[in-house]
């Protein structure tokens, strides 16, 4: 009246004891696939390299901001070149380090003959953008460039708006 181990009797049959099963399947892994999982998971855990990420942004600025100060120059020789209306363009760089990843500047444009018509904004240059921030007809404004050209054409419409020119 002892109850029977299901255990006992396979053992009996002469069959081999059968191998416990872990996890999914019933081969372990191989030390090729646990040394790739191991990698991807400190891939996916570890953040990307800061220093990296610090010098592609610091490398974009000083291409960019070179860039911008072609336009600021070439907008200087157009206005220069205009008879008709005694425009001034005024740019001022805020002194950071040449190391910064940013860089910011003041710009104003203005007609010396009347006092009413301006246009000045501020200007800050991140990475590979530039940030226009301004007030207009009483209220806030901030526009993003990506590239000069575009800077170049926001400046050229603005005057035409502004001063006919």
């Amino acid at each position: 009246s002892t109850p029977k181990s299901s255990s006992s009797s396979s053992s009996s049959s002469g069959k081999e004891p059968p191998t416990p099963k872990s996890g999914k399947g019933s081969k372990a892994p191989s030390p090729l696939a646990t040394k790739k999982s191991l990698e991807k998971k400190l891939l996916v855990s570890l953040p990307s390299p800061q220093i990296l990420k610090k010098c592609v942004g610091f490398g974009a600025k000083v291409l960019f901001e070179d860039k911008i100060r072609r336009v600021l120059q070439k907008i200087s020789k157009f206005i220069a070149t205009q008879q008709t209306s005694k425009l001034t363009l005024d740019v001022v760089w805020l002194s950071l380090s040449f190391f910064d990843s940013h860089a910011q500047f003041s710009l104003s444009i203005k007609d010396e003959t009347t006092s009413y018509r301006s246009f000045s904004a501020d200007c800050e240059i991140d990475g590979g953008s530039l940030r226009v921030k301004r007030f207009e007809e009483m209220s806030y404004k901030c526009v993003t460039f990506s590239t000069s050209e575009e800077f170049e054409l926001f400046l050229r419409i603005h005057m035409k708006r502004l001063f006919g020119v």
